[in-house]
């Protein structure tokens, strides 16, 4: 959808027409009529005793090629300069040990590109371990010195990382896990967090941070997750705002998948659409919170032994239903399988009133446990 901006985004035009300014369409896309790209697979040598995976491919184009974009696991691997409207083009990429998806882009000189191509790389059956490690970070604030309290926040971070660990997860080399509740979760620290994860982890790495508790959104309309120290009247100097955590976790070369289960949540859609549309330069980074922009995630409507409704299905699609929600049955839940099912099960729950929303800066399928 973003590429369509490139044709039909002309606020020029708009600001013409209102002002009684004639103004002629001299769009050059549309006058040539040019058509994205195109590009496919022509053959996939995989070998797990080397780790080695050669890729054969072909790409077209109504225009003239710019350049082949590869995604490993949704992060960007490599990009490659190509010329001509077609091409064949062969790599060769180095895959570690367990499920990966490799995914494949072509864009012209116009910025149009194809749709991404993916396949699957299943490098599990050998004895090698992974190359990537996964840390988790995970917030969790039921008491606050200044806020109401809260019942469930702490409860449903604690049973998500038990989750991560308990599902054993041959994805991944290690598992790290820091935990931060309650007096502990001030801004201060959280900020110390991230950084910790920052100077520790690579480009192989995956890191899931989730956010549960208060979230505001001020009078400019930054979003900010309320930590534990936060005063209602002096949120902008005391609270944790997005774009703080954004600014680090785009120095962050790894994939980061960041779950906020906010009452305000929702409005973090507005805050990127709007005052921070521009904010994320980094790739690698998905960010799934609770509800989408103009409604409320509900901490009223709790379900199991007493989690809020978000995170209930979280956990639930990462281990008890994880065979419903591995659609693709290759024994690991991806990103697109989890949120198609806590979605459909939180609209489903609450008949439409809550809706959990993606923002997704990676391409093709993201393994996740």
């Amino acid at each position: 959808m973003e590429q369509f901006k490139k044709i039909f985004n002309r606020p020029d035009i708009i600001r013409n027409i209102y002002n009684d300014k004639p103004d002629e369409l001299n769009n050059t896309l549309i006058k040539q009529n040019l058509l994205p790209p195109e590009i496919v697979f022509e053959s996939i040598i995989a070998d797990e005793k080397s780790n080695q995976v050669k890729l054969n491919l072909y790409a077209s184009s109504s225009s003239t090629l710019n350049k082949l974009n590869l995604f490993v696991d949704g992060a960007i691997n490599s990009v490659y300069p190509v010329t001509g409207d077609q091409g064949r083009f062969s790599f060769n990429l180095d895959i570690s040990h367990g499920i990966h998806w490799i995914t494949t882009l072509v864009e012209d000189k116009y910025g149009l590109e194809s749709i991404p191509k993916s396949v699957m790389i299943n490098f599990s059956q050998n004895n090698k371990l992974p190359s990537g490690n996964l840390y988790v970070l995970g917030v969790g604030i039921n008491k606050y010195l200044h806020l109401n309290e809260l019942k469930y926040a702490q409860k449903d971070v604690d049973k998500f990382i038990d989750t991560v660990l308990s599902v054993k997860s041959k994805q991944y080399s290690k598992i790290f896990t820091n935990k931060l509740y309650n007096d502990n979760a001030t801004a201060t620290a959280i900020t110390s967090g991230l950084r910790q994860i920052l100077n520790q982890s690579s480009a192989s790495d995956t890191i899931f941070l989730y956010f549960a508790g208060h979230g505001e959104v001020d009078k400019t309309g930054n979003y900010y997750f309320l930590s534990s120290d936060t005063k209602a009247n002096s949120i902008k100097r005391t609270a944790l705002s997005l774009n703080s955590v954004i600014r680090i976790l785009d120095q962050i070369d790894a994939r980061k998948i960041v779950f906020i289960d906010t009452c305000h949540s929702g409005l973090i859609s507005i805050d990127f659409n709007s005052n921070n549309k521009n904010l994320i330069q980094g790739n690698n980074i998905v960010i799934i919170s609770a509800s989408k922009s103009r409604q409320y995630s509900r901490g009223t409507w709790l379900v199991g032994d007493g989690h809020g409704l978000f995170s209930y299905y979280i956990i639930q699609g990462l281990d008890k239903q994880r065979n419903q929600v591995d659609s693709n049955e290759n024994n690991i839940v991806e990103l697109s399988e989890l949120y198609r099912f806590v979605k459909q099960k939180v609209v489903n729950h609450t008949k439409g009133e809550q809706t959990p929303w993606l923002f997704n800066k990676m391409r093709g399928e993201v393994p996740l446990l």
